[in-house]
C-alpha cells in the first residue's frame, strides 16, 4: 500500500467521515445492530461490520480500477482494526473488573491534513 493512499484513507475515515456521521466505531455498532436485526442473527461486532463493507469496496473495485473503492477499503480495514483493538481492550478490561472504552483514537499525522 502506498503512503499516500494509506493517508488518504487515514483522512476520510477520521476526520472527514467523522465530521459527517460521528464516531466511527459508534456508528459501526449503530449498523451492526440493525443488519444484525434484519438478518435475524443477532448484532454484529462494528469490526465485523467495517470488514463487510471493505469487502464490498473490494468487489466494486474488481471491474473498474477507481481509487476511490481503494482509499474506501483501506478506510474500512483502518475501522475494523480500532475497533477489534478496543473490542480486545474492553474484553482485558472486563476480565479485571474494569469499564469500556468509547470512541476511536485518532492518528496525529492525519489530524492537521
Amino acid at each position: 500500500m502506498s503512503a499516500r493512499l494509506g493517508a488518504d484513507a487515514a483522512r476520510l475515515a477520521y476526520v472527514e467521515r467523522q465530521q459527517d456521521y460521528g464516531d466511527p466505531t459508534a456508528n459501526l455498532t449503530s449498523i451492526g445492530v440493525v443488519w444484525g436485526e434484519l438478518l435475524g442473527i443477532g448484532e454484529l461486532d462494528a469490526d465485523t461490520v467495517a470488514l463487510m463493507l471493505a469487502g464490498m469496496k473490494l468487489v466494486r473495485a474488481t471491474g473498474r480500477l477507481d481509487r476511490d473503492d481503494l482509499v474506501d477499503a483501506v478506510a474500512y480495514l483502518m475501522l475494523a482494526d480500532d475497533a477489534r483493538g478496543m473490542r480486545n481492550d474492553a474484553d482485558r478490561r472486563a476480565d479485571m473488573g474494569g469499564g469500556t472504552h468509547g470512541g476511536a483514537t485518532v492518528p496525529v499525522d492525519v489530524q492537521g491534513g
